[in-house]
């Protein structure tokens, strides 16, 4: 088989058409798709508040104890030196605000591109070609959060280095020589930016193999010093996961159930790829309910059909050998994130990015076997533009979605209305503009999804002392405080009594209640306790936790006081209830 040219020479493209306007093209078309991003504020309830907070993160400031911390402390439940290092490009000198983060990230996204497309021509892809599978890469939707979400720019720096790594083993002519030892180094940077980066060895070993560049002896030696890199780095970070409780485990039983995730996996990153009509920060968190039978064999079925038929035309030209290699790079690419290592989020959008390297590759392969003669670019251009133009407009309409943090999680709950994380954030964003009454609805979707997870009632908790302390003007606030004792008390019965004692002295009314009921769902009380209970606030004119105690109860009154105050809200909710059906209330 013929080697991979290493410098790509389109014929079939006019000889006016120069060097530059290919790059033209993909700079203009990132700055459309992502330009909105650049007016976009902080996503601070989603990391930006930490990676970005001088006073949360420590190595913001450039200086060298900043730097020594970088390299020799784990940040944030991860190891990304560089990452954090990569602040110093912009943040300390402008300021660190959206416009300034996200302008940046458009430009390195730019040079990503750049970088991708000339490595597309490289490969042997001619320059139409190369230049729209460039483009479709550039302007996805799947790259909205690396490029619009400032904690993003780990995968953006991750990217660039990969790049720069994929162009010197081009350069490579032999496993010991300088080009080689560059990339390696590459390699090692994009894996201190981004963990995601660690199948790159094992992609360019496929490449040399599955393309004739190299023998199987040759190919292994040539990627045995970046494997090592690989290997190390990768055990730290699965270190790192494991002692930060990042790796959640395939279910509580490794139920079949559970297993059948890394198949869906595969299935929904294709289908994300083809049709991203429904990206979202955060999905559901439920390993163990069952796939679709459809996502689990849809998506490795695809691959396997499409491996087989590039495996029976790979000899036929270097063209034809990168179809199958671009599928091998998607898989690749795909591992890491694949649920077999399981994560803390069984699915984000944003690793869509790498596998996406794989799929254009086998795109723009397809494109230069499909289109031929002198006026092949033509046509390959009109394809690009149907590609393109859709992707870009659902791109910039996604940019929109994260121009606030309301909005961001609003449309994430919209998407998956199962994930209980994107309730318990929009709860947090809702909560923190003040907005109490629909902060609890949020929250309390999450708890009817995951009843059993404690954070989203220690979060009702917080919320409901923080309207209590609205409504009746208390200060100093207590609501944090009282909602971490309940956090640590929530299976001590009497704790929750005695918390709930000390919040109704201090006139926290309705976080009060939520306390005590949950005392009350732990040890309940006797239908008598109850009623004794409803007299003496009746007595004591607190008609609401007196209402509060007649909900507990499971029959009726008995005694005449309690007895007539049950007929009067029995009567005051049916006429409440009547009115509603009438559309009295609108």
């Amino acid at each position: 088989m013929s080697a991979i040219p290493t410098k790509a020479d389109d014929v079939r493209a006019p000889r006016q058409i120069s060097r530059w306007l290919p790059q033209l093209v993909l700079v203009v078309a990132c700055a459309v798709a992502w330009g909105r991003t650049i007016t976009s504020p902080l996503v601070r309830s989603w990391d930006d508040g930490h990676f970005l907070d001088p006073d949360a993160n420590p190595t913001l400031r450039p200086s060298l104890d900043a730097l020594v911390s970088a390299w020799s402390e784990i940040h944030f439940d991860a190891y990304q030196p560089l990452h954090l290092m990569s602040y110093w490009i912009d943040t300390p000198w402008l300021g660190a605000t959206g416009p300034v983060v996200h302008a940046t990230h458009v430009v390195l996204w730019c040079g990503v591109v750049l970088l991708f497309q000339r490595a597309l021509e490289r490969l042997g892809l001619s320059r139409a070609s190369a230049t729209v599978a460039a483009l479709v890469f550039a302007v996805h939707p799947s790259a909205m959060e690396i490029v619009g979400w400032g904690t993003g720019r780990k995968d953006l720096v991750a990217l660039l280095f990969s790049m720069g790594a994929l162009h010197l083993h081009l350069d490579a002519k032999g496993p010991w020589d300088r080009a080689a030892w560059i990339g390696r180094v590459l390699f090692a940077c994009a894996m201190l930016s981004k963990t995601a980066s660690v199948p790159l060895p094992v992609v360019l070993f496929a490449l040399d193999l599955w393309c004739g560049r190299r023998s199987l002896r040759d190919a292994a030696i040539q990627q045995l010093p970046a494997l090592v890199i690989a290997l190390g780095l990768g055990a730290l970070v699965l270190w790192i996961w494991h002692s930060h409780d990042m790796i959640r485990g395939l279910g509580s039983d490794h139920t079949a159930a559970s297993l059948t995730l890394v198949p869906a996996t595969i299935t929904h990153y294709l289908a994300v790829a083809t049709f991203p009509d429904s990206l979202t920060p955060m999905y559901a968190f439920e390993r163990d309910d069952p796939s679709p039978t459809w996502a689990v064999w849809l998506g490795p079925a695809l691959f396997v059909v499409g491996l087989a038929l590039a495996w029976r035309v790979r000899t036929k030209s270097p063209t034809h050998a990168l179809l199958g290699v671009g599928l091998i790079v998607a898989l690749l690419y795909l591992a890491p994130v694949s649920n077999a290592v399981p994560l803390y989020f069984q699915w984000a959008d944003r690793y869509l990015v790498w596998m996406s390297i794989g799929l254009v590759i086998t795109l723009g392969a397809a494109l230069d076997l499909v289109f031929s003669g002198d006026d092949a670019w033509r046509r390959i251009a009109v394809v690009g533009a149907v590609l393109a133009v859709p992707l870009t407009a659902r791109s910039i309409q996604y940019a929109e979605v994260w121009s606030g943090d309301l909005r961001l999680w609003g449309h994430a709950v919209h998407v998956e209305p199962r994930s209980y994380y994107a309730w318990l954030k929009l709860g947090e964003v809702r909560r923190d503009s003040r907005q109490y009454g629909p902060a609890l609805d949020a929250y309390a979707e999450a708890i009817e999804i995951a009843p059993d997870l404690r954070v989203g009632h220690a979060a009702f908790v917080y919320t409901l002392g923080l309207r209590d302390e609205r409504r009746a003007d208390l200060a100093p606030s207590h609501a944090l405080e009282h909602s971490e004792r309940f956090l640590r008390s929530m299976d001590d019965a009497q704790g929750l009594r005695d918390l709930a004692s000390e919040m109704s002295d201090q006139g926290y009314r309705d976080a009060m209640m939520y306390v005590l009921g949950r005392s009350l769902d732990l040890e309940p009380v006797r239908d008598d306790q109850l009623e004794h209970a409803i007299a003496v606030q009746l007595e004591n004119g607190n008609l609401s936790l007196a209402r509060f105690y007649l909900s507990r109860m499971q029959s009726r009154p008995l005694s005449a006081v309690v007895n007539a105050f049950w007929r009067r809200e029995t009567e005051a909710h049916e006429r409440s209830h009547a009115r509603r059906e009438r559309g009295d209330d609108l």
